[in-house]
């Protein structure tokens, strides 16, 4: 199974969206992982692809060991969307990965993607904090607004989402997610959307283009005030001893019995002889 899409989560307060383009030739997987781990180490990989063995679609998480072990739970949709949620300090996060049809597909692919994407969201977890991220192949501002572009402006409005790469002043190479292969085009395609509650614990998104990947995509980053943290686990209580049972008469005798019998059993201490005393 390809896995076209990664996301990295890690303790300091980071997130970040990048499109691999495929981890099925040669060498590829090794290459991103190594890239990744030069920024934080990778503990666990979750992804969501295709059931029939194509190398095409695909989306996943890269986790550190902070984030593996703040997952809550994970659910692939299918091989274009994936959820996972992570224990927060302050709230929960859940985060949904998407990789959006590209221009060349037909809209009513593009409808019953974003159809399921809704859906998604409508039946996650309530009063948490959103964030869904990756690829949406959509273009929009300075009146360069495609199709995919209205339907992802469309989507942000009804579920009250901020797109995080437009709320920051940023030159435009650190704004820039794609370029074509030849370099001649450019532009912003991958985005991190957050809820409008939490989008003030957004400090800060940009794109950074120093890894190599060997993708014509680049590494988006958000850094975040939210942390995340390990789930508590319950204490183990001690059991109580219920000495109200001995006041049955019959249940004091057989204590009384079952004490004996293994008071019985322990071996008497040797006691120290004069020698013994003198050489201690």
């Amino acid at each position: 199974m390809g896995i076209r899409n990664i996301l990295w989560k890690c303790v300091m307060g980071l997130i970040g969206t990048l499109n691999v383009r495929t981890l099925a030739k040669p060498g590829k997987r090794e290459l991103v992982l190594n890239e990744m781990n030069r920024i934080e180490r990778i503990n666990d990989i979750i992804a969501s692809g295709r059931s029939d063995g194509v190398d095409r679609e695909g989306v996943g998480f890269l986790l550190s060991k902070r984030a593996k072990q703040s997952l809550l739970a994970a659910h692939p949709v299918s091989e274009r969307i994936i959820t996972i949620r992570l224990k927060g300090t302050i709230a929960n996060m859940t985060t949904i990965q998407v990789y959006a049809p590209d221009s060349f597909r037909n809209d009513q692919e593009a409808e019953e993607f974003y159809s399921q994407l809704q859906h998604t969201v409508y039946t996650g977890p309530k009063k948490v904090v959103l964030f869904v991220i990756w690829d949406f192949n959509a273009i929009f501002g300075h009146g360069r607004q495609n199709h995919r572009g209205e339907m992802l402006i469309d989507f942000c409005r009804d579920n009250e989402l901020f797109i995080t790469n437009t709320m920051f002043r940023h030159r435009k190479r650190r704004k820039v997610t794609w370029r074509s292969p030849d370099g001649r085009t450019a532009n912003m395609i991958d985005y991190i959307l957050v809820s409008k509650r939490w989008k003030s614990s957004v400090l800060n998104t940009v794109s950074i283009a120093d890894g190599d990947f060997n993708s014509d995509h680049v590494l988006v980053m958000s850094e975040l005030r939210l942390r995340i943290r390990k789930p508590q686990q319950p204490k183990k209580s001690l059991p109580r001893n219920r000495v109200d049972l001995l006041k049955n008469i019959e249940k004091r005798n057989r204590y009384k019995t079952a004490l004996s019998n293994k008071l019985s059993r322990i071996q008497p201490m040797e006691a120290p002889t004069a020698e013994k005393i003198d050489r201690f």
